[in-house]
């Protein structure tokens, strides 16, 4: 066994292996206090934003043909500020005055900037005054928008599917983790500093059919919570998108 994955219990008969061991745990440790002390003094000493200072934040993806609301955020409130939309040819669209603050982010005023768009296309938004920042966004339908990243999103996770459901790619060839199907059940463990676990994991003696879900973020592990969350976004992807998601099957056009 790896001598980081030791339990606080298990005893190191090694001298050579005990003295690595500390200087591993010693090492980790200054370098989780050197972080913790960065981010500390850094949200210490963290001044206003500098005056002027705006960022807009929309939606990368797009906006469907209708009303859009962009956000600009401001260090202080955009009092006179004015925000104008073009066409891709530099023809004006629509102009307005930045909204009142709806709330803070952090030390940023949250201002709405809401307008209409009623032809699909390219269109860059641009805000004058005190708070100078311009974005560029498309406007489409939603098919046009959403299915591709529903796609990319979908084969992701059917990669990411594990047991012996998977669905075979250039990704994956195999089944993975059919153990899980006879797991042993735990009593919930006590846990140390960094999340290390004190002492050994107790069986209750159960064992549960613990396969199929997702591997977590990428990788080859998978964890309950991340799961659910995954299950939950899914399922809200096929309730409100259920053609892109494959739910209901696409008529043929005649």
């Amino acid at each position: 066994m790896r001598n980081d994955v030791r339990t606080s219990r298990e005893l190191l008969n090694n001298p050579e292996d005990y003295q690595t061991a500390t200087k591993s745990s010693l090492m980790r440790t200054l370098a989780v206090m050197s972080v913790f002390a960065t981010f500390l003094m850094s949200g210490c000493s963290r001044a206003a934003p500098p005056a002027g200072a705006a960022y807009i934040r929309a939606n990368q993806l797009g906006y469907e043909v209708g009303p859009i609301r962009f956000y600009l955020m401001a260090g202080e409130p955009p009092t006179g500020s004015i925000f104008t939309v073009e066409k891709s040819d530099g023809e004006k669209f629509v102009s307005g005055l930045v909204g009142s603050s709806c709330g803070s982010w952090g030390k940023y005023k949250v201002c709405p900037m809401d307008f209409t768009v009623s032809t699909a296309g390219t269109y860059r938004l641009s805000v004058s005054g005190p708070h100078e920042a311009s974005s560029t966004f498309r406007v489409d339908t939603a098919a046009q928008l959403f299915a591709r990243p529903l796609n990319n999103a979908l084969q992701f996770f059917q990669n990411q599917r594990d047991g012996s459901g998977y669905i075979p790619s250039a990704l994956r060839t195999a089944p993975a983790h059919l153990n899980d199907q006879r797991a042993n059940a735990h009593q919930p463990p006590e846990f140390g500093w960094f999340g290390r676990v004190k002492g050994d994991l107790v069986p209750t003696g159960a064992v549960v059919d613990g396969s199929g879900g997702w591997w977590d973020a990428g990788d080859y592990l998978k964890f309950v919570h991340t799961a659910s969350y995954t299950e939950t976004l899914m399922l809200v992807g096929v309730r409100d998108f259920p053609y892109q998601m494959g739910a209901i099957p696409r008529q043929p056009i005649l």
